[in-house]
This record gives structure tokens, C-alpha cells and sequence, in this order.
């Protein structure tokens, strides 16, 4: 009350103290606030899902500020009274909850023996997560099945919103004298390359998120597919809205040129990067001996944004493609003739092509029983009730949070990796001489830059220094993962590191 158009700047969530405003806080409260009241019901227990590629420390830190929020919602008679026992606890990742629920409805009922090997491309609008694994009978009496996940990964910049901010800065940057003609400024948003002139109109005001934000809403019918005005208008190469200049000043229908195509095209190539990952990823899974025996992939895209035609016309393509690799890999008997006879593709729950395949596998209910059915975003919610502690499946997760990236050199060939996602916490391995103070590591997020050993120039940098330098060829610049997202390196011998004796002390370094 009392803070309408008040700006307040918070700091990462991670960083905020018990006295701090915290946002999960604030959104459990309001939530606490509808579905716990004296008309209707009081709920004690919750189970939270959290994205693939969330830390632990993190996790824990959204339960609490959850419980806090929820509590504080809770009637003050049922918070004073002695039965009241709140009971919120994080469950599977939200790519995992969707594969239960995927299975159970598209009607996945293995017989004893039998592994069904499982891809969650789950493309929403933030992020896109990636989960793998068998879906099996259970050997244990209190369950019927269990599912068991061997490998995580996503790219954390493909997301429907994201796409509307790439597009939206390439139709800034198509008008750029225009706009630093009429003072109108946008920002850079994340994986988007600098240009010439860009100093004089790209910024990060209010200014230039609202300009972006309003561009943002015209593409959205282009990337959606559902909205006929937009779309005609960008057919006919132009496009009006309102946009700000940098002191504020409002101008109305301002008319911008843009191409159609070259926004398709945009689309199509960043997607396919993060396509191309997921395979990349899959790949990687198959270093455990239980998936190399398995005699399909079923693919599940969940997720609004795995809607777009695009998805699917890629997925296809790639499965063509890596049906060959694996038939020559492991012998597989597969006819050149079927690529859907090793992959195969289910559309997003909810949607007319769901429908569709599960009335090929008679597994349609009957439309008319008023139940609500899950659609490609309400999936994780299903999963995660199908999957709750004391229910019927196991889950089984194969592997604790790994860390999150790929880290090496840049090498005549290509990108060097000397960290990847199967590295132990703490395990120094050698990088490179110790002979002058500066060195440099490039990372990346995405298995595709490894497999393909693309060149560092796209990826993240980081330059270090070191005091202690030496020509002896035993000593060296030693790293290693120490959480999700940092890294290590010290100097030392390499038996010297491996009993905590360094030359030079370990130095962390967080990577984002």
C-alpha cells in the first residue's frame, strides 16, 4: 500500500537477507492468500518443482521463502494451533514430473523387462530444460513403476520470451538511423551481437524496455501464430507502435520497416541451436551401460512454446539424422526407410495432435466426464501429484547436480574442453604451464559447442592471473569444479595440489 509506481531494486535472490523483500515470499503469501481460507479449505502439504539445472542452494532457499509466504497466508487460528504442520518440500525437476505425466498419457504401461527410454525437450517461455531417462516396472512391492533419470541439461536463454526479445532488437537494429535520428533507445538483450552505432541508441533505461517490451507484444503474433493484424502489417513490411524517446516523450504509431522472412529465419536458426543441444545432450546419456540396450527414444515436447511448427519440423530432421548415427554406433536394425521407427515424437499434452495420437493408441477418454486434462503446461503439476511421496511411482534420481559447464582453451582445432558436466567436485585437473601471469579459460553451457568443437569466439571468457611463476615443467595451473557454477585454479604440482600443498593458494571464480 502506498508504493503504486515505486521502483525498488532487489538484489540476486540468492543474496537476499531475512530481513530483505523477497519476491517468493510475497508471491507464496498471495497465493496462501486464495486457495487458504475458511470458505473453502486449509492445505498443509506442498511439493515444489524446480527447473532442471537449479543448484541446490537454491532450491532450499525458494522452500523457505515458500513456507514463510504460505505461513504467513494461513488463518491465525491454524497458525497458533498445535496440529498445524506445514509440510513443503521440493519433489522432481519439472522436466521429470512432465515425464510422468507425458507417459501416463499417451498410455506407457511397461511389462516386466521392458525400459522405455524417455527425452524431455520441455521449451517454455523463459528456459528450456532437458531430462532423460527409463520408465520401467518397479522391483519394489509398494510401487507399480518407477522412473529413473539419468541425465539434465536446457539452454537457458531459449524461451519464448527470449525469441521475442531477439527479434525485437533485429527489427531495432534494421531501423537503427531512424531511431538515433528521433532519440528512440532499446536495450541489448543476452546472446545478441553488438553493431556499429549501437553506442548512441542502445541502453538499459526505462525507456528501452518499455520500447522493447512494446515491440516484443507486436512479434508476438508472428512467434504464436495468433494474431492476424500483426502478422498482415509484418507481411506488408512495416510495423507501428508506440515508442519513447530517451527523455520520455511519446511517439505514437512511429513506423518502423521489417522483413518477415529474415524474423523466420532468426527463429528457425536459434531454435535449432537449442534443438541440435538436446541431442547433444541425449548422446551424452548413453555413457550409462543400462540405456545402451534400448530399442526406441520417445520424445516429449512439453512446454507452450514447443507448439511452434518450427519444433517439430526440426525434430524431425534430427531424428532422421541421429537414427543413422546410432544405427551405425550400435548396430542397430534399423530400416533407413522409417526414421520414426527408433525416434519417436509426441506433441505437447492439451493440443489437437495429442489428441490425435492418443486416439491411435486407444487411450482417448471419454470428452464428456468434465475432468480437466493436462496440456503441455499444466504437465508438471499432473507429474508432480502422480509422483508424490507415498504414491505409486519411484523416482530415481541416478545423479546429484552436476556441475553446469564445459571449461577449456582455445586450441588449433577448436574448443579444448578440460572441465565438463561429468567432473567431480574438488578433482584438480591440470590446465597449462605456469610460465607467464596471465591465462585464459573459455566456457559454454551448450553440448553442441563440444561435440561439434565450435570455435571460443561465441563463447564466455574469463582471464586470470597468477603471482607465483615458473619455468619447471612439474609445475603447473591446476582447476576444478567446486559447485554448479564456479570453479578453482591454484598452481602447484600435480601431487602437490592432490594433498592441498599449493605454491600458490586456490582462487575462485563464480561463472554466469
Amino acid at each position: 500500500q502506498g508504493e503504486q509506481k515505486k521502483e525498488r531494486e532487489l538484489p540476486a535472490y540468492i543474496d537476499i537477507k531475512e530481513s530483505d523483500f523477497d519476491p517468493i515470499e510475497i508471491y507464496a503469501y498471495y497465493l496462501g492468500l486464495y486457495i487458504n481460507n475458511m470458505r473453502q479449505k486449509i492445505y498443509l502439504n506442498y511439493l515444489l518443482s524446480f527447473p532442471a539445472t537449479y543448484e541446490e542452494e537454491v532450491k532450499e532457499k525458494i522452500v523457505n521463502s515458500f513456507k514463510k509466504g504460505i505461513m504467513k497466508s494461513l488463518p491465525e487460528a491454524v497458525q497458533k494451533s498445535k496440529i498445524c504442520k506445514l509440510d513443503i518440500q521440493q519433489w522432481s525437476s519439472e522436466p521429470a514430473a512432465y515425464a510422468i505425466c507425458a507417459l501416463t498419457e499417451y498410455g506407457f504401461k511397461p511389462v516386466d523387462g521392458e525400459k522405455v527410454f524417455y527425452g524431455i525437450f520441455d521449451f517454455g517461455g523463459g528456459t528450456t530444460d532437458f531430462d532423460f531417462g527409463i520408465w520401467q516396472v518397479s522391483k519394489k512391492s509398494r510401487y507399480n513403476y518407477e522412473i529413473k533419470h539419468f541425465g539434465a541439461g536446457g539452454d537457458q536463454y531459449l524461451g519464448g520470451e527470449h525469441l521475442l526479445e531477439m527479434l525485437a532488437f533485429h527489427v531495432f537494429k534494421g531501423n537503427q538511423e531512424i531511431l538515433l535520428r528521433e532519440g528512440i533507445p532499446f536495450y541489448k538483450p543476452h546472446g545478441c551481437k553488438n553493431f556499429p552505432g549501437m553506442e548512441g541508441i542502445v541502453c538499459d533505461s526505462r525507456e528501452a524496455n518499455l520500447n522493447v517490451k512494446r515491440m516484443m507484444e507486436k512479434l508476438r503474433g508472428l512467434w504464436q501464430n495468433d494474431n492476424d493484424e500483426d502478422i498482415q502489417a509484418i507481411e506488408e513490411g512495416r510495423i507501428r507502435l508506440m515508442l519513447h524517446t530517451r527523455e520520455g516523450e511519446l511517439r505514437p504509431n512511429f513506423e518502423l520497416k521489417v522483413d518477415k522472412e529474415s524474423l523466420l529465419s532468426l527463429l528457425e536458426k536459434r531454435i535449432d541451436k537449442g534443438v541440435k543441444n538436446f541431442f547433444a545432450a541425449m548422446r551424452r546419456t548413453f555413457v550409462h551401460d543400462e540405456l545402451k540396450d534400448v530399442e526406441g527414444i520417445n520424445i516429449f515436447l512439453a512446454g507452450n512454446s514447443s507448439k511452434s511448427p518450427i519444433v517439430k519440423e526440426l525434430f524431425e530432421k534430427y531424428c532422421q539424422e541421429w537414427t543413422e548415427k546410432i544405427k551405425e554406433k550400435y548396430k542397430k536394425e534399423i530400416s533407413p526407410d522409417e526414421p520414426q521407427h527408433f525416434f519417436t515424437i509426441f506433441p505437447p499434452l492439451g493440443t489437437n495432435e495429442a489428441f490425435a495420437v492418443q486416439e491411435r493408441r486407444k487411450i482417448v477418454r471419454d470428452k464428456n466426464d468434465g475432468s480437466v486434462r493436462p496440456t503441455g503446461k499444466t504437465g508438471v503439476a499432473y507429474g508432480l501429484v502422480l509422483g508424490r511421496p507415498g504414491g505409486k511411482i519411484d523416482i530415481i534420481q541416478a545423479e546429484k547436480i552436476k556441475f553446469k559447464y564445459y571449461v577449456g582453451r582455445d586450441s588449433r582445432d577448436g574448443f579444448e574442453v578440460v572441465l565438463d558436466r561429468s567432473a567431480e567436485y574438488n578433482e584438480w585437473l591440470y590446465f597449462i604451464d605456469a610460465s607467464e601471469k596471465i591465462f585464459e579459460f573459455y566456457y559454454t553451457d551448450l553440448p553442441e559447442d563440444v561435440l561439434s568443437k565450435n570455435p571460443v569466439a561465441g563463447m564466455y571468457r574469463k582471464r586470470c592471473r597468477i603471482i607465483f611463476i615458473s619455468e619447471n615443467e612439474k609445475i603447473g595451473v591446476y582447476i576444478r569444479a567446486v559447485n554448479p557454477t564456479a570453479v578453482e585454479y591454484a598452481v602447484g604440482t600435480k601431487e602437490g595440489v592432490a594433498r592441498g600443498e599449493y605454491k600458490e593458494a586456490p582462487i575462485r571464480v563464480e561463472l554466469s
